[in-house]
Parts: C-alpha cells; sequence; structure tokens
C-alpha cells in the first residue's frame, strides 16, 4: 500500500480480520487507524490491537455519510 486511498482496494478480502501496517508510511498518517477500520469494518485488529466500539464509532462520524476526506 503506497496511499491511504489504496485501503479501499482492501474491501473485496472479506475474510480479512487481521491487518499490520506498522511498518508501512501508512501507519506515519494521523489518519490512518480510523481510516481503515472504516473503509475495512470486518477487521477485528489493526496492528496487533483489537479495535475498539468507541474507535469504530468514531471512524463512522469521521468518514461516514459522505465526509470521505482524509486530509
Amino acid at each position: 500500500l503506497i496511499k491511504l486511498r489504496d485501503v479501499v482496494f482492501l474491501k473485496s478480502c472479506k475474510n480479512l480480520i487481521e491487518l499490520t501496517l506498522n511498518e508501512n508510511p501508512l501507519s506515519l498518517l494521523g489518519s490512518y487507524r480510523e481510516f481503515v477500520i472504516f473503509q475495512l469494518p470486518q477487521l477485528e485488529t489493526l496492528d496487533d490491537t483489537p479495535i475498539t466500539y468507541e474507535e469504530r464509532a468514531a471512524s463512522s462520524e469521521r468518514f461516514g455519510r459522505g465526509n470521505n476526506s482524509i486530509d
């Protein structure tokens, strides 16, 4: 993955429940975790850390309802 938007290509991986990006340059972007959680709702763990209900709610608030800006 090179750009944060590239995460969208993983949407078709319905069985993907764990993803590690902490060695990827994307992890240096401040909004990457929320964006990944929003785009890949099937994930249970991101960067070896379980995804919480609060994180899911925050990602939906930030990126849901047509607000897809990742800047």
